[in-house]
């Protein structure tokens, strides 16, 4: 991680900076414990809050920039604008790392807010190769609901362009680190049981595959221009927070 971090040509964006790290300790082969942010609540909480406390408007929906400027203050503030940079990198981060590592499950409930803006998401139970209900309902490359896209300002917005620009910079050092990556994957699949490994060597092979090596760099700009594309408000994206909705009362 500290050696990827020195390839980032965006000084305000590194692994360390837009993405948390949490303490694991292994407990058996099956087990371990994972530290806990004390700093950070759910979506799906901030909703039932806001519910709860009739903060929006009758008969509308309560979104994160609802949320941001209640908490942050005027849009054209200095805290807003922090907030909603802070919000920018950590998506931009999460995104590039949910498509290459396939993580699924990406409800509400498993997506966080720390006091300063940053998205953290949690419980990583389903990725590589598995998904809930082994039926693979999410098919985006990553999460990108209309709502993220009107806290940056919309599609047309310096702070999506921006974000857009930091998912390039992302893809292409992660490339640079693909062999690194797929080792570290291929040594934890060998005899594995877990779920995530299921399809066997075919795991590694989709991961690769991930990585778009044969491109070039212009071609790999396209290519995440295209992966952004795909993922704004995916209609399976939305479709998969509705189930949720229906299924497990997450908003």
């Amino acid at each position: 991680m500290e050696r990827m971090t020195q390839d980032f040509p965006h000084p305000s964006f590194t692994p360390s900076s837009a993405l948390p790290s949490f303490r694991i300790l292994v407990t058996s082969d099956n087990s371990g414990l994972i530290e806990t942010n004390s700093n950070a609540i759910s979506i799906h909480s901030i909703k039932k809050d806001a519910y709860a406390r009739r903060l929006n408007e009758k008969g509308a929906v309560f979104t994160l920039y609802d949320y941001f400027v209640r908490k942050y203050g005027d849009p054209s503030g200095d805290a807003f604008l922090k907030a909603q940079d802070a919000f920018m990198r950590s998506l931009a981060g999460y995104s590039i790392v949910c498509y290459i590592l396939q993580i699924k499950d990406r409800h509400n409930g498993n997506v966080l807010l720390d006091a300063d803006g940053h998205l953290i998401h949690i419980d990583f139970g389903f990725m590589l190769s598995n998904s809930p209900g082994s039926v693979g309902f999410e098919m985006a490359p990553f999460k990108l609901p209309q709502e993220y896209l009107d806290l940056l300002g919309g599609v047309h917005s310096e702070k999506f362009a921006e974000y857009k620009a930091l998912m390039k910079s992302a893809f292409a050092v992660l490339r640079k680190h693909c062999e690194n990556i797929v080792l570290l994957i291929e040594m934890m699949q060998k005899d594995s049981k877990l779920p995530c490994f299921q399809i066997g060597e075919a795991t590694v092979g989709a991961l690769r595959d991930r990585f778009q090596l044969a491109l070039t760099e212009p071609q790999c700009d396209e290519y995440v221009d295209k992966l952004i594309m795909s993922s704004c408000c995916n209609v399976f994206t939305r479709l998969y927070d509705t189930f949720q909705y229906y299924s497990q009362g997450i908003l």
